[in-house]
């Protein structure tokens, strides 16, 4: 098992300034990852609420912090579920929301 793919992942903070202003701001962290093949049943579960699955991503689970997008490829995506594959590991399956680039 190999772990060759770039995957950056992306967390999202919402913060307060000192005046109480919403501060956005995004925390990216670069990690290795292996491809998986999309499932079947992922495929169709996720285009039935509007999410084209793009990639199944196997990652060590310590690596993960409940990050909702990953960068993978130059292109920014969703985090449509997160599955549990061995005591270790866990694996991302990410896809674009159609509609929005």
């Amino acid at each position: 098992m190999e772990y060759t793919e770039l995957l950056t992942l992306v967390k999202h903070t919402k913060t307060k300034d000192s005046i109480g202003n919403i501060i956005y701001e995004d925390t990216e962290r670069t990690i290795y990852a292996k491809k998986n093949k999309v499932g079947t049943r992922e495929f169709y579960n996720a285009v039935a609420v509007g999410i084209t699955p793009t990639a199944e991503l196997q990652i060590k689970g310590c690596n993960y912090d409940g990050e909702e997008e990953v960068e993978y490829n130059n292109i920014r995506y969703s985090v449509i579920r997160v599955i549990p594959k061995t005591q270790t590991d866990i694996v991302l399956v990410i896809g674009l929301k159609q509609g929005v680039k």
